[in-house]
């Protein structure tokens, strides 16, 4: 059964600090210096393209999990302090699996703090398009987090009151809730969806309660937020935002994960 996948006492055969010089080869190590401790992670091309060109990212290296995904560090321009340390930044995949693992690779690296952001499908149709969410829980309809925590329906997002302290002191409105993380995108049926609402549930993504389970075993920190694109909220699929979101609002996105990491 796939709750009984959890083994916290054996050790992995298959390590992610084994792949870097085994599979990656020299490219794949960091180029000078400490690896930064605060990871940006994103889903968007556009995030990508925002660092490159306005923010001075500079590659630091690529991670090899199935696929070559380079990793960045920017001086992050949201820091007032003297002195602070610049931040990783990579976009990771779509879905719990990828995701986990690139995580582990970076946690391998030596980050720690994870701020991960990306969209998410509104469960609740006044949550418009854009809005921010912080997940205070994510119900656990994946494969992967079972391997890193014990059996439960729910995992909790333990530093939910610190992102929503930042919106605050910045002013970005935003909802509190539980969510809902699925592997199976085209398998959002209605009696699951109703079954979500009715535990509480006001939004719907594919990586949060995976990355929170990867990040307690491993002792990172997980401060995660998502804004709502599409809704399922209504008796049929609404597209509303969805892969339409511009530059400019993709860059408001990314300063708020960047005045998350100066708040560390």
């Amino acid at each position: 059964m796939i709750t009984d996948s959890f083994d916290p006492v054996s050790e992995e055969i298959l390590k992610a600090s084994d792949l870097p010089n085994e599979v990656g080869g020299p490219e794949s190590a960091l180029l000078e210096g400490p690896f930064p401790e605060t990871v940006l992670v994103c889903f968007s091309p556009k995030v990508e393209k925002l660092l490159e060109e306005r923010y001075g990212a500079v590659k630091i290296g690529f991670m090899m999990a199935g696929v070559q995904v380079p990793i960045y560090r920017i001086l992050n321009p949201a820091a007032e302090r003297a002195g602070a340390q610049p931040v990783a930044v990579y976009r990771t995949g779509m879905g719990a699996p990828f995701a986990a693992a690139m995580m582990e690779e970076v946690i391998a690296r030596g980050g720690k703090n994870f701020i991960v952001f990306g969209s998410c499908g509104a469960l609740n149709q006044e949550l418009a398009e854009g809005h921010y969410i912080i997940p205070t829980e994510s119900y656990r309809d994946e494969g992967t987090s079972y391997h890193y925590a014990a059996p439960a329906d729910y995992i909790r997002i333990r530093n939910a009151d610190r992102v929503a302290e930042v919106f605050e002191r910045h002013h970005l409105p935003f909802t509190r809730g539980r969510i809902w993380t699925t592997d199976a995108l085209y398998r959002e049926t209605r009696k699951n969806t109703a079954d979500r609402v009715a535990d509480g549930c006001i939004a719907v993504d594919m990586e949060c309660s995976a990355l929170q389970a990867v990040c307690d075993y491993r002792g990172c920190e997980l401060y995660q937020f998502v804004y709502a694109e599409d809704s399922l909220g209504g008796e049929n699929w609404e597209p509303r935002n969805m892969g339409k979101v511009t530059p400019g609002e993709m860059e408001f996105h990314l300063r708020a994960a960047l005045a998350i990491a100066a708040a560390l």
